[in-house]
């Protein structure tokens, strides 16, 4: 018989299978649960630039951080500097490797991640990562966004739309002194401490305007709506603040007012600058170019171009979407009541419909539909302190609506009985007892009337008083 010894000579490698998997990345809410996205940025005011794509090949940094559908970057360029990044899809040109730095960066799920690519780096797309995040990489799930840009970008655009519609009346007074323009926007009404202006681009020279906005208080911010009716490249190179306006928290809104539609135009924006103020730049379909040093702020747009962001620091303080739509009044009862049952003689009569006496208004919004509960707090009772605890209430509906009368009633004397209300005014009042009382006359709609019953059992004459309690219940 004989022995065959094999011996292997070489290395057995454990090879993990899950080494390039990333952690998932969830939805921005895990991260940012502070953040209102009903206000005018919500969580695109999260990120220095939020764009459906970013072109930064011209620059050699993307400052802060970053959300968008696609970027396009150069080989030796960083993207984002600090917080959280996200992209879902990126080209590298030419491809040698890519740099991101910043506290995370998210990828989409269509890119590809290996944990060890080249020269001990990790590797996106089969591009060589020079520079990681200093928390790393996590990813977007199959079928899952950490951010849906374009669902974003819609509703980004539809408060461009709100801010242009709110303000388009708003136009202060602009006077250009060879360069050096003031918007005096004291005429202009407030809202939430901040003025809604709209202005034509023409009010700015194209070049090294120098802009003061005065009528505002210390804490006022200011949303400036550029009317892009006509035009369609806006280029205000150089543009500088003074007189306290370099200070002040400022949103420009890019909108075509004359057809109420998206600007989707150009915008160059050029600052020279620093300062401790944050801007917005609200072009969610347009594209913007940045040109010059120092952006501080939130950049939307559908395309991005960045030639050169300067430093980037804090992002604008977001604001509400502004409305056309009126106050709503505060809904409450103004005056109820007294009820008079009249004098009668004891055992005359057994039952009773009384009048009411006074006011009975109350003040809501036009087409709310209201409940009132009234209730008897304290039978009657005489100045003495007897009481005739056996009479009995009931709240009388009579409606004409069949055609016909028909009254029902509501026993309310150990529970509660309730009006049905509808508030049909413009000015948002109600009257209860004078709509009643034309409903009964012109034989429409409801009324109501309070009846009290077994009489009888009073046995002591007196003036009798009862307490009723009327509670608005506030509900459809």
């Amino acid at each position: 018989m004989l022995l065959f010894s094999i011996v292997f000579y070489g290395q057995i490698s454990h090879v993990n299978a899950d080494q390039n998997e990333l952690p998932a990345a969830g939805n921005w809410k895990n991260d940012f649960p502070t953040v209102d996205n009903t206000k005018v940025l919500g969580i695109a005011g999260q990120f220095n630039v939020f764009a459906g794509d970013i072109d930064t090949t011209d620059s050699q940094v993307l400052q802060g951080n970053f959300a968008t559908s696609y970027l396009k970057t150069k080989d030796w360029f960083v993207n984002g500097m600090s917080g959280i990044s996200y992209l879902q899809n990126m080209s590298v040109n030419p491809g040698d490797y890519v740099q991101f730095s910043g506290d995370k960066t998210i990828i989409g799920s269509s890119m590809t991640y290996t944990s060890d690519f080249k020269w001990g780096n990790p590797g996106i797309n089969n591009i060589r990562v020079a520079k990681t995040p200093s928390n790393g990489f996590r990813k977007d799930q199959v079928g899952q966004k950490y951010i849906d840009i374009d669902s974003e970008l819609n509703r980004l655009s539809e408060n461009s739309k709100s801010i242009a519609e709110y303000s388009k009346d708003n136009k202060p007074t602009v006077n250009n002194y060879y360069g050096q323009v003031t918007i005096d926007t004291t005429n202009i009404k407030d809202l939430n401490n901040i003025k809604y202006i709209t202005l034509k681009p023409s009010d700015l020279p194209n070049t090294s305007a120098r802009v003061s906005i005065t009528g505002l208080s210390s804490n006022q911010k200011v949303a400036i709506t550029f009317d892009t009716s006509g035009v369609n490249d806006i280029n205000l190179a150089h543009l500088s603040f003074y007189n306290g306006t370099e200070n002040r928290d400022i949103l420009f809104n890019y909108y075509n007012i004359s057809s109420m539609s998206a600007y989707q135009g150009q915008v160059d924006w050029s600052t020279i600058q620093s300062s401790a103020t944050k801007y917005a730049v609200l072009a969610p379909q347009a594209t913007v170019t940045l040109t010059q040093t120092s952006f501080q702020g939130n950049i939307i747009a559908k395309h991005f171009v960045n030639h050169f962001m300067g430093n980037q620091n804090g992002d604008f303080p977001d604001i509400n979407v502004p409305s056309l739509e009126p106050p709503k009044n505060a809904i409450k009862l103004l005056s109820v009541p007294d009820l008079d049952f009249g004098t009668h003689g004891l055992y005359s009569q057994d039952s009773l419909i009384g009048s009411y006496q006074g006011n009975f208004k109350l003040s809501a919004n036009k087409n709310d539909s209201l409940k009132i509960n009234v209730d008897v707090t304290q039978p009657f009772t005489n100045t003495s302190g007897e009481k005739a605890d056996k009479v009995t209430w009931q709240l009388l509906q009579s409606d004409y609506q069949s055609g016909k009368l028909v009254t029902t009633t509501q026993d309310m004397t150990t529970s509660s009985a309730q009006i049905r209300y509808w508030v049909w005014q413009d000015d948002g009042q109600g009257d209860l007892l004078s709509d009643w009382q034309w409903n009964e006359a012109n034989k429409q709609n409801s009324f109501y009337k309070m009846q009290i019953s077994n009489l009888q059992s009073v046995l002591n004459v007196g003036d009798y008083k009862a307490t009723l309690r009327w509670t608005l219940t506030n509900s459809p």
